[in-house]
């Protein structure tokens, strides 16, 4: 079975991933795999964020709500544990 073609604008791609998108949310605006946007942008000379950047781009994202909702149960997993020094 031959694979389906996807066709999308690499420099919208470009410009949505330096306004801080991610890679996985470009790959499903776009319909392809993380793999094809990485290869895109690389092939471009787009430097590519790291974990540790991308962690911190997406905390900046989150309003106060999200943030809060998002270490919940971790929080709530420490209610009454001892931590020795």
């Amino acid at each position: 079975m031959p694979r389906v073609a996807n066709f999308f604008d690499v420099n919208d791609c470009i410009e949505l991933y330096n306004s801080g998108m991610s890679i996985n949310q470009l790959a499903n605006k776009f319909g392809v795999s993380r793999a094809t946007i990485n290869r895109r942008l690389k092939s471009s000379n787009v430097y590519l964020r790291t974990q540790s950047e991308s962690e911190t781009l997406k905390w900046s994202q989150m309003d106060e709500t999200t943030r809060k909702r998002q270490v919940q149960k971790a929080h709530q997993s420490t209610i009454g544990r001892h931590v020795s020094t």
